[in-house]
């Protein structure tokens, strides 16, 4: 699994590129022993004030840009991602859900056959992420409607946990999940700028490789009749950030 991030800065564009750059990442810091984090992404419930309770640790990191290392570097085994070279039709509409699953879908499925040598692909969503000057105001939007299309999250987190993965396979396949389960298989996600050179809010990574078992928090992600487990991660230096500012297509 990897962490993600959306790093807090904005390198220049036309300087020349610098292996690395320092910005500012949102981790969490660890809860009391008794205490349960989470976030809730619907309207609150009485009795519940705040929609989580995390408490952020804002850290200025190094990133390495991933255009001054080499591609065959990162191995999604070993790193939680890799870098693939993936042409598409230039005329999707992203707007239309139904030109995005009738023709990018298959597209995604064979990529994922090819590099990650899968003999089988189920695809199951997909969400657009768009930075907003009014953050507040989406944030608000997001929670009222938690399928809605939202902004970047900021904060270092990894979608599933060894608890939530296997529960979303017996969720999307109930009638192939005791089956399949016996046989080795993953969530794997598909990142890619839709416009670009994207200057704000590139993606950022964080190595796998760096990471300690212990650096990461489980936290519930509550929504209307069901709840979901992601993890938070808490700063550690041997942390390894990877990113690539002013990514294109």
């Amino acid at each position: 699994m990897v962490a993600e991030a959306v790093l807090n800065a904005k390198p220049v564009v036309h300087a020349p590129r610098s292996p690395a750059l320092r910005a500012k990442v949102s981790y969490v810091k660890s809860p009391r022993v008794d205490e349960e984090l989470y976030v809730y992404k619907y309207e609150l419930p009485k009795g519940i004030d705040k929609p989580n309770n995390l408490e952020l640790d804002e850290v200025e990191v190094t990133v390495t840009d991933l255009r001054t290392v080499e591609d065959t570097q990162f191995d999604v085994v070993r790193n939680g991602f890799q870098l693939e070279r993936f042409q598409i039709p230039a005329d999707i509409s992203w707007e239309d859900d139904k030109d995005v699953t009738t023709r990018y879908y298959p597209e995604v499925e064979a990529l994922l056959k090819k590099t990650a040598r899968a003999s089988r692909v189920h695809i199951f969503d997909h969400t657009i992420r768009r930075a907003t000057e009014n953050s507040t105001v989406q944030q608000q939007r997001s929670r009222k409607d938690p399928d809605a299309r939202g902004q970047p999250v900021s904060r270092v987190h990894v979608d599933y946990t060894v608890k939530s993965g296997p529960s979303r396979l017996h969720a999307l396949l109930p009638d192939e999940a005791e089956r399949l389960s016996r046989t080795p298989f993953a969530v794997i996600q598909v990142w890619r700028p839709l416009r670009g050179p994207v200057h704000d809010t590139p993606l950022a990574m964080l190595d796998a490789a760096t990471v300690a078992k212990d650096d990461l928090i489980p936290y519930s992600l509550i929504f209307p009749g069901r709840k979901g487990y992601n993890y938070a991660a808490k700063y550690n230096p041997d942390h390894r950030q990877v990113a690539l500012p002013c990514e294109h297509h």
